[in-house]
């Protein structure tokens, strides 16, 4: 190992000239229809999606854990990040305008965790076809990473191995409780925790630090008797609850640069995402209709 600028730096071979090789595979027009598919595994993406995902299957006992093993695998992201210190390629070969550090790449991992978890949380198709979709997704995104310019080859493919581990050490450990309605999410809520500590201590993943704390609390304050009945909401009322986790996000995104505000704003978003489905959608939606009937009545 090699010591620079604060860190040490691992001395391996992330495949520049493969990498080079493969984007030369891909003429400008065709590299440009990647842009939209590494925004799969943007942080901002995944989060919806886990959303979406929970509150739709939050009755099941993988579910359960899908938000915290997300933030879970994208502190690691930033804590490996953090640790290895190793830069992006050379900018004249980005074709999209990005910054931070390289390895592992975040988009690679972060979707090998959101997407790989997704498939054991629904329930639709078979098995074998959840996690064949999953894999599409996961090469399309890290594919692109190579294609646009931002990453090496070798720092998709660690992506993709360290989310990969990461997801099957959590099915793992909850391999007993995947079927269980009564699945306790707070180990995972409290391992995400801890991987978002040891990334904020090095200087990242506080607002993960946040979202995760906004999650715990969020899923200890529900009594264990509601989450056994759990009224999952409606359509309307998940489009609805995205576009409110979509404007807490932007609102991070432009908020002054106050670390302490950002995760504040990323906690009230976990906690409205585990708190959601524990609403009792019918009995409110009886209540409106009664109201509405009411006020038609004529004088």
């Amino acid at each position: 190992m090699v010591r620079g600028e604060g860190h040490y730096r691992v001395q391996m071979n992330r495949f520049p000239a493969l990498s080079r090789a493969i984007r030369t595979l891909f003429p400008p027009e065709v590299a440009d229809l990647f842009v939209p598919l590494t925004y799969l595994g943007d942080p901002t993406i995944l989060l919806l999606v886990v959303a979406g995902v929970y509150w739709r299957t939050a009755d099941r006992g993988w579910s359960a854990a899908l938000l915290p093993v997300a933030l879970g695998g994208l502190a690691l992201s930033s804590g490996l990040k953090g640790h290895f210190a190793l830069a992006r390629p050379p900018v004249e070969y980005h074709r999209i305008a990005v910054g931070g550090l390289a390895f592992p790449s975040g988009h690679a991992l972060g979707s090998t965790v959101v997407y790989a978890a997704t498939a054991l949380a629904v329930d639709f198709g078979t098995r074998t076809r959840r996690f064949a979709a999953a894999g599409l997704v996961v090469g399309a995104v890290a594919l692109s990473r190579v294609v646009l310019g931002v990453h090496y080859l070798g720092d998709v493919v660690a992506g993709i191995a360290v989310g990969l581990a990461y997801v099957a050490l959590v099915a793992r450990l909850t391999r007993q409780d995947v079927r269980s309605a009564q699945h306790d999410a707070r180990p995972a809520y409290w391992a995400a925790l801890l991987l978002a500590a040891g990334a904020a201590v090095g200087g990242h993943g506080v607002v993960l630090l946040g979202a995760a704390a906004g999650g715990l609390v969020g899923w200890t304050a529900v009594p264990v008797a509601d989450r056994q009945r759990l009224d999952l909401p409606s359509y309307s009322v998940v489009l609805a609850g995205l576009l409110a986790v979509l404007g807490l996000r932007l609102a991070s995104h432009f908020a002054p640069p106050r670390p302490l505000l950002r995760a504040g704003l990323h906690a009230v978003a976990a906690f409205g995402i585990v708190a959601l489905p524990t609403v009792e959608w019918s009995r409110l939606a009886r209540a409106w209709r009664r109201l509405g009937q009411r006020g038609e009545r004529p004088e």
